[in-house]
């Protein structure tokens, strides 16, 4: 158990200095003026804009209940831990150890989203394969790097379209391109 608690506060600290780098505060009062330009009469004039705008709002609510929903976890978790005994009931136990290792894979995550916040990361992607003057081989390469991308993009639950595909003359093929879409989709890329 003593070890859960040592997870527990490392965690507690990591976090902590990741909220103190994003100031979540003024994310929330992003939200807020995001909010206030949605309610404006002839918000909707210019459509382009306005869908910007309302994926902006949408993109930053959704990142301020993460980190809070991350917080208000860790606090339970740690709320919960001096009731938690292993020798007396090894079974809330192992439910408290799995509670503290999904508490850790969310925090992977909004890690990862964090660090992932330069200029296009947090949009869709665009992906091109060539295989180029290697002949077969780099063709079946190719072919294999497809279907590389296409397996990650569904295990990730991301929307997968082949807009392009020129097969090989005798195996793989010469060139595809893919639209992969999702939420920081050229990030993880």
């Amino acid at each position: 158990m003593h070890e859960l608690r040592t997870q527990l506060e490392d965690l507690q600290t990591q976090i902590h200095k990741a909220l103190k780098a994003l100031d979540l505060e003024e994310k929330r009062h992003k939200v807020v003026q995001l909010d206030l330009v949605m309610q404006e009469p002839d918000f909707w004039d210019d459509q382009k804009h306005d869908q910007q705008i309302s994926s902006e709002a949408s993109h930053t609510r959704t990142f301020v209940a993460a980190w809070e929903k991350l917080q208000k976890d860790l606090q339970e978790l740690l709320d919960l831990e001096p009731s938690v005994h292993s020798e007396e009931d090894p079974e809330t136990a192992e439910e408290f150890s799995e509670m503290v290792a999904t508490l850790q894979r969310d925090w992977r995550v909004l890690e990862i989203r964090t660090f992932l916040n330069g200029k296009y990361d947090d949009h869709s992607a665009i992906l091109s394969i060539h295989a180029g003057t290697g002949g077969k081989d780099a063709q079946d390469f190719a072919e294999i790097l497809m279907r590389m991308y296409l397996r990650w993009a569904e295990k990730h639950n991301f929307k997968v379209a082949i807009l392009d595909q020129s097969s090989g003359e005798e195996v793989g093929l010469k060139s595809a391109t893919i639209s992969i879409e999702g939420e920081f989709v050229y990030g993880y890329l």
